[in-house]
């Protein structure tokens, strides 16, 4: 016989599957509602009334959810097996139940009270905000991983990547033309949009400023734009592949590892956990150091401003990004004269371009271990390619920039400061930043800058470009060529056919697509220089930012063109990479070998 407390357990178990099921969906829709309302709270101006009583139906919601939460514990085997994989959701339920108990039962708000120092003077709403936008996408993938029909939906990978990029910065757009994103008059939609994409394209031009027209909150969109915009087209589609289909099959494994090396191959959630700890940990320093570089005379609203900027400036250097909160960028004084800032933010965006293979070759703790211990080991091929080529663009560049523009846009710079502005402008070929006057700059750099802009950063990187492996390999083909060598390597490695084909595809890609969208430019805006339509448009292509000033007189057809390739340029050659790597069938005949004159 069985006693009560095992009739019971029985009880509850059999029916756990139909009850957790339901709680999915629930939850899904109350997530949903409550993520709506935050935003409403947060873009829109509402009277006392309309916002007492959001806020009291999310708080609603949110103890709906910590009572999920409990229940899920309830319904688990095992207890500590749970909270080992939800650990995140737990600190994120204590977190509100520890506020909630310090609110209304002793009549104080510990979390604001702790982060009043640090100049805010409201925490609540930003750490509601996170919770919320956890809560919905957990709460979304649970009701798509519980129901078997939408799990079996199977989309083509590129073709995903294309769409997600297209959804976020359609949603940008949207959020950036609320109310309380802006300061003065409202967005077009073309302005908020193209703000969006430049940001989530970690391109960095703009058609309004980003300090003064948008609000705190606009700028808090527009930094977490550029974070999600390097972060997802890799490693978001990963996790949500393998979360939602329980692992990627094999050929998306390959496709996903064509973004990495070879041996990263099968490992794609541990790629999605490097590349966000990578992210966090670089931003997190890079905040810090920025927050003690900056020069005394910049004046700063409250500690919370600068620590805001602090934040804000890091993710847009490591991102590659380019905007900046100031109304010149770098460019503003006096913060055209730190040079130690300079040099803080010119590695942020080194590290940035270089890749996230080459950071984890460079940094990783195994690696490192493994070359102190064998003086033999190196730094993997792809590592060395990236990490060379770009060396050898930023002296070539810093050289070019220092004779160029010595006695033009730096006139005013001598000796060390010079180097520095030199060496920093040649790293921003994959970055915004600037700390001379570009519309100053002359032709001949212009189209150094050109060169540097459409050749990019390292792959698997947050830049664009054709990417530094790309031009490498075109190099030593020409080499190879040259010597008459009918076999092509490269550090010891032979290059396939597979492989040189791929190259050179996307290098055709990309000049076509810079060469047509130009020609565009011509017609649209004839009035203006060639030479800057041309650096206007390499600079979309190629994700950089740099402008000489021309983004906002463009007229509006030539600004869709520029937001259009700021969208081809970030995930084109990608999505191309992807599609070339598909799996070709192999014809078991052979064609006659054709003799055709070249040259």
């Amino acid at each position: 016989m069985l006693s009560l407390k095992e009739k019971i357990r029985l009880f509850v178990y059999d029916r756990q599957g139909a009850v957790l099921k339901t709680l999915r969906r629930a939850s899904f829709f109350m997530a949903l509602l409550s993520l709506g309302l935050l935003l409403y709270l947060a873009g829109f101006n509402l009277s006392t009334q309309t916002e007492t009583i959001a806020i009291g139906v999310i708080k609603v919601i949110l103890v709906y959810f910590i009572f999920v939460y409990a229940l899920r514990f309830f319904f688990s085997i095992s207890k500590l097996g749970f909270l080992r994989t939800t650990w995140l959701e737990f600190l994120l339920m204590a977190m509100l139940v520890v506020d909630g108990i310090s609110l209304y039962l002793f009549q104080f708000p510990l979390l604001a009270k702790i982060f009043e120092p640090f100049g805010i003077e409201n925490f609540t709403p930003i750490y509601l905000m996170f919770i919320q936008l956890y809560i919905v996408v957990f709460a979304g993938l649970e009701v798509i991983r519980s129901n078997p029909g939408l799990s079996r939906i199977r989309i083509k990978f590129s073709l995903g990547l294309v769409i997600s990029l297209a959804i976020l910065g359609l949603l940008g757009a949207l959020l950036l033309m609320m109310p309380q994103m802006y300061t003065g008059r409202a967005p077009t939609f073309l302005e908020s949009l193209f703000t969006s994409v430049s940001a989530i394209s970690q391109t960095g031009l703009i058609l309004v400023d980003t300090g003064s027209f948008w609000t705190v909150k606009g700028q808090f969109v527009v930094m977490m734009l550029i974070q999600i915009g390097a972060l997802g087209i890799i490693s978001f589609s990963t996790f949500f592949g393998t979360y939602l289909a329980q692992g990627l099959n094999l050929r998306q494994q390959h496709m996903v590892s064509e973004f990495f090396t070879s041996d990263s191959r099968f490992k794609t959630e541990d790629l999605a956990r490097q590349i966000i700890f990578y992210t966090i940990f670089i931003n997190l320093f890079g905040a810090i150091i920025i927050y003690f570089l900056w020069d005394p005379s910049v004046v700063f609203k409250s500690l919370g401003d600068k620590i805001f900027n602090s934040i804000f400036h890091s993710v847009s250097a490591f991102c590659n990004a380019g905007f900046s909160t100031f109304p010149q960028g770098i460019y503003t004084d006096p913060v055209r004269h730190s040079y130690m800032l300079h040099m803080a933010l010119l590695m942020l965006v080194f590290l940035g371009s270089v890749g996230y293979p080459t950071l984890h070759d460079l940094f990783g703790i195994h690696h490192v271990r493994d070359r102190l211990q064998f003086a033999w080991k190196k730094l993997k091929l792809d590592s060395q390619i990236s990490l060379y080529t770009a060396i050898v663009l930023i002296i070539f560049g810093a050289v070019m920039f220092y004779f160029l523009e010595y006695n033009r846009s730096m006139a005013d710079l001598k000796g060390g400061p010079a180097w520095i502005t030199a060496f920093f402008q040649s790293v921003m070929r994959t970055a915004g930043f600037n700390t001379v006057d570009i519309s100053a700059v002359g032709s001949p750099m212009l189209i150094v800058f050109c060169f540097l802009m459409f050749v990019g950063g390292g792959s698997a990187s947050v830049c664009g470009g054709i990417r530094t492996s790309t031009f490498a390999i075109i190099c030593v083909s020409l080499w190879n060529s040259i010597r008459g060598k009918n076999v092509m390597t490269i550090g010891n490695r032979e290059i396939t056919t597979d492989l040189y084909n791929k190259v050179i595809s996307i290098f055709l890609f990309a000049t076509c697509w810079v060469l047509g969208a130009t020609f565009v430019l011509t017609i649209t805006d004839p009035d203006l220089p060639f030479i800057k339509l041309i650096f206007e448009e390499v600079s979309a292509f190629g994700t950089c930012g740099l402008s000489t000033g021309i983004t906002g007189t463009l007229s509006e057809a030539g600004k869709w063109v520029i937001l259009l390739s700021m969208y081809v340029g970030r995930v084109g050659t990608l999505t191309l990479v992807v599609a070339l790597g598909t799996q070709v069938t192999k014809s078991k005949y052979k064609y006659p070998t054709a003799r055709i004159m070249v040259g």
